[in-house]
């Protein structure tokens, strides 16, 4: 499957990480960023093409807002085993969406979770959006770098956490605990969907829930505690974490 990425600094990223994915790049702009990856993508012999004219519609909002167009071809990774990972790769903090549905939301929440350096997000198998170019695009390519797992029972890998120790945060904002200032890992946390937050089942499974400090005017928009700011809520509970 291709994919197109227009993020200078994900190309940046995908050309150091070498993971020989890149089929082609396009340069519409010159400006350094693009100079290096120039550089860079020639001793990869990666194929470059410079556009100069380009009468397609489509093409003309792309070219107004990009320096570059790189065309990716992803291979569907095979998902690994949960206690695997915090057996052998030692992961102490994980992000769990429950039932997202909307792509730009996922997307958002991806790109904070590669930000901040979560080991992998889990989500449902059924009822969630999965990868797309959507995606792809509003993660501005942190979709390629971050393991994802689709689950069809979230609780059973929420068992496997706690058996190595991992606390359970839910953000929900039906907790009456304000979030503290500081958490500690290891850690799972989870954000609900946009419409209804997170489900019974999954509450009833966190070692704690907290609901983030608010003004008054802000509390009655409840929306804007779910995904519609997900990457917000997410990088507030980041920086509680406990520094080491």
């Amino acid at each position: 499957m291709n994919e197109f990425v227009y993020n200078e600094n994900t190309i940046i990223k995908l050309i150091k990480s070498n993971k020989n994915i890149i089929e082609i790049i396009y340069i519409i702009k010159i400006n350094k960023k693009i100079i290096y990856i120039l550089k860079n993508a020639k001793k990869l012999n990666i194929k470059i093409i410079y556009i100069k004219n380009i009468i397609n519609k489509k093409f003309d909002y792309i070219k107004k807002y990009n320096s570059i167009i790189c065309k990716i071809k992803i291979q569907k990774e095979k998902k690994e085993n949960l206690e695997d990972l915090i057996k052998y790769k030692e992961i102490k903090k994980i992000l769990i969406i429950d039932r997202l549905q909307d792509p730009q939301n996922f997307g958002a929440c991806i790109r904070t979770a590669e930000a901040f350096n979560f080991e992998i997000i889990i989500t449902n198998n059924k009822n969630s959006t999965k990868n797309s170019s959507v995606i792809n695009r509003i993660s501005n390519g942190a979709n390629i770098f971050t393991k994802i797992n689709y689950e069809k029972n979230i609780i059973n890998q929420i068992y496997i956490l706690k058996k190595y120790n991992f606390k359970i945060i839910g953000l929900s904002t039906k907790s009456k605990n304000e979030l503290p200032e500081e958490l500690e890992e290891p850690i799972a946390i989870i954000i609900g969907s946009e419409k209804n937050g997170i489900n019974k089942k999954l509450i009833q499974s966190c070692t704690n829930t907290y609901k983030i400090a608010m003004k008054e005017d802000c509390k009655r928009d409840r929306k804007s505690t779910r995904l519609n700011s997900s990457h917000l809520v997410i990088s507030y509970a980041v920086f509680c974490l406990k520094k080491k």
